[in-house]
């Protein structure tokens, strides 16, 4: 399955979305990181200013030589303690906490006040705090500094802070839940005026009923619809126009070729008599006689050809329906033409069918006179059948006709091959076939190969439009 890129709406609730949830975790984890340093900050400040407290009041009590019992009394800090002075020593760490750092044992005996670590590296965050004793309050030197290293459980603080952790997440995800609605809203909104605008354009197709854009004054949109309803407008008058303009001329065209009828049947007789007298005229004489025999053939046929394309323009073309034995009618419509030596017919069981005689007649000359003329031989025609469609066709057995002529064969005045612009054919006689078949509620398809070319034409055997049949 092919990817589809996502719509404009859809892109829009994504990057608002995004952006949403982008500022929501920014503000969250800038919240939470200020709130976390500020817990621990306090909780460490009570812890450093209790434990200072306490060392600095054992200077009025402790001894020039500390014994076991005053070291004793400075272990009640924390929740581990050890109190040291030279090889005495007092007190314990818990089983599950590790020894102080040495990095903060190097650096109290450095520093006249107490230092501090914080470990996160545990279960829960541990905080570590060492001071030194080394004078007493009368001045008297200790023979040997007291050093006090506490350990303190920051689980309390911690606590806060994983709650505090979770409302953040909670308020990233609710904010993220409305900057996809936020979104959502505004991308319909924004969204909803292009996509009336394109189902107004699609309405702008002929014989389909134009919709007409509104927006309010305010809208960003208001000046592209005002000048989308201003070209729509334009467009159905050009079109209303251009419609009347090719309806006058196919009626110009029509009624020329009408007013030619008279005269052209006269040229016809004068014509066929010269034909008739030209073995008897001079060979020049003679010559010209069928030239203009033959010109004013081709222009009959051309005349009734537009007067009949004309009668499917303007609605006026209808059918006589009889019931025909198909078989048959080829046969008469082959001979009538002179065809019946130039194509073979294949007999089979007679099909009878209800169709518009003389239409049938022109479906089979034209087929088979393009056959003839840009096909080779030999040309096969067949008519078979069912209970339901009549099927009738012509192969010719020339080369195959290309793909992208043969989507064309059924315009009018289409020539497949510009060459054939000065042979008989007048360009409407394969789109007269069409017009006819689909009249008659049928199809006409045309395939080609190796083989040649095969017109293939399928008819209803039973009327499908108003009208009777009458048994011949």
């Amino acid at each position: 399955m092919s990817w589809r890129r996502p719509g404009l709406q859809a892109q829009l609730v994504v990057v608002l979305s995004a952006l949403a949830f982008v500022a929501a975790v920014a503000a969250s984890a800038a919240v939470y990181l200020q709130a976390r340093n500020n817990i621990f900050s306090a909780a460490q400040d009570q812890i450093l200013n209790g434990f200072a407290d306490t060392i600095d009041a054992a200077s009025d009590w402790i001894g020039p030589e500390p014994t076991r019992r005053e070291l004793a009394e400075l272990t009640i800090v924390g929740d581990g303690s050890v109190a040291r002075s030279g090889n005495v020593q007092v007190g314990s760490w818990p089983f599950d906490v590790p020894d102080p750092p040495q990095a903060l044992l190097n650096r109290v005996e450095q520093s006249p006040m107490p230092v501090f670590q914080r470990e996160s590296g545990h279960a829960v965050p541990l905080f570590y705090v060492a001071g030194q004793i080394r004078n007493d309050w009368n001045s008297e030197e200790l023979t040997q500094p007291v050093l006090v290293t506490a350990v303190y459980n920051l689980a309390q603080a911690q606590s806060q802070i994983d709650s505090l952790e979770r409302r953040a997440a909670a308020v990233a995800a609710v904010v993220a839940v409305l900057g996809a609605l936020i979104g959502l809203w505004m991308a319909r909104r924004l969204v909803l005026p292009l996509r009336q605008l394109n189902a107004a354009a699609a309405s702008l197709v002929p014989g389909t009923p134009r919709r007409e854009l509104t927006a309010a004054a305010g809208h960003e949109l208001a000046e592209l619809v005002s000048t989308f309803n201003r070209t729509a407008a334009e467009l159905d008058r050009t079109v209303a126009d251009l419609a009347a303009k090719e309806a006058d001329a196919r009626r110009f065209v029509a009624d020329v070729f009408h007013e030619l009828r008279t005269p052209l049947a006269a040229l016809v007789a004068v014509a066929e008599i010269l034909e008739d007298d030209a073995a008897s005229m001079e060979p020049d004489t003679a010559r010209a006689a069928r030239i203009v025999s033959r010109g004013t053939e081709r222009l009959s046929r051309l005349t009734e050809d537009v007067i009949e394309i004309s009668r499917f323009d303007t609605g006026r073309a209808d059918l006589d329906l009889h019931v025909h034995d198909l078989t048959e009618l080829t046969r008469e419509s082959l001979g009538t033409r002179g065809f019946e030596d130039r194509v073979r017919l294949i007999d089979g069981t007679p099909v009878r069918s209800t169709v518009d005689r003389r239409r049938l007649d022109i479906v089979i000359g034209n087929l088979v006179a393009n056959a003839l003329a840009h096909g080779r031989p030999p040309v096969v025609m067949t008519v078979t059948g069912d209970d339901e469609t009549a099927v009738l066709s012509v192969t010719d057995h020339g080369p195959p006709i290309p793909d992208d002529q043969r989507r064309r064969l059924f315009e009018r005045f289409y020539k497949a091959d510009a060459s054939r612009g000065g042979t008989e054919g007048s360009g409407i006689g394969l789109a007269l076939v069409e017009e006819n078949v689909t009249l008659h509620g049928g199809t006409i398809t045309v395939t080609s190969g190796s083989g040649g070319n095969t017109f293939t034409v399928r008819l209803p055997r039973l009327p499908r439009l108003p009208g009777h049949a009458n048994e011949t």
